[in-house]
């Protein structure tokens, strides 16, 4: 038999041994890549009329772009009585609308928020200036049915519609810009469109999309 004190060292290494190893177990795996901290930036968006006076109390929607699992993070705020909102975003593509206070004049803009290639302590300023909303309308068929109704368009800017029995929608107060539209209809593939919009206050007309079934 060992010495006691040979035996207390014996018993002493095999813990440190066994603790190396389960520490090693919880290490990430050398194959995996190692992610980076995602970066957030403060963001301020400036709202003003066409004069360039400040619009406070205009309603902000901010929307990120999809993930992986197809969630998109979303913000509602409005601005301060210097038309300003700062906002702390993550990295990655973002997009703002904005609604005037008890107005049909809105506005819009895509933009991305730098990741580590600036500076942390850069800032963004995102500029919009208000103008008088638009309409698109165009249709969403279903295929195989002669009963259109009940689909969703949806769009970044916030704005929704319902079709009716004919697969006919309508979106109203759309910024300046080029919008994706998006169409859903359960046990149908989802249907997606482009909404331009060059000139404030105009008709827009979105070329008719059919959703085919998703079995």
């Amino acid at each position: 038999m060992l010495p006691k004190h040979r035996s207390r060292r014996g018993l002493l290494a095999a813990a440190c041994a066994a603790g190396l190893v389960a520490l090693a177990s919880c290490s990430p795996s050398p194959t995996e890549p190692v992610r980076a901290p995602v970066v957030h930036r403060t963001v301020t968006v400036v709202v003003t009329d066409s004069l360039g006076a400040p619009a406070p109390n205009a309603a902000d929607f901010w929307v990120a772009e999809f993930d992986s699992a197809g969630v998109a993070e979303t913000r509602f705020d409005q601005t301060d009585a210097g038309g300003a909102d700062l906002q702390v975003l993550a990295e990655g593509p973002w997009v703002v609308t904005t609604a005037a206070a008890m107005s049909s004049r809105v506005a819009g803009a895509s933009f991305v928020v730098s990741g580590a290639s600036r500076a942390l302590s850069d800032t963004q300023v995102v500029r919009l200036v208000l103008h008088t909303g638009s309409r698109a309308s165009g249709a969403a068929k279903l295929a195989g049915r002669t009963e259109h109704s009940g689909t969703l368009v949806s769009a970044l800017t916030g704005g929704f519609a319902v079709t009716d029995s004919t697969g006919a929608w309508t979106m109203a107060e759309l910024p300046l810009g080029r919008w994706t539209l998006t169409m859903f209809h359960f046990g149908f593939k989802l249907g997606v469109a482009q909404a331009v919009v060059t000139v404030p206050g105009s008709a827009v007309t979105v070329p008719t999309v059919t959703m085919l079934s998703d079995p």
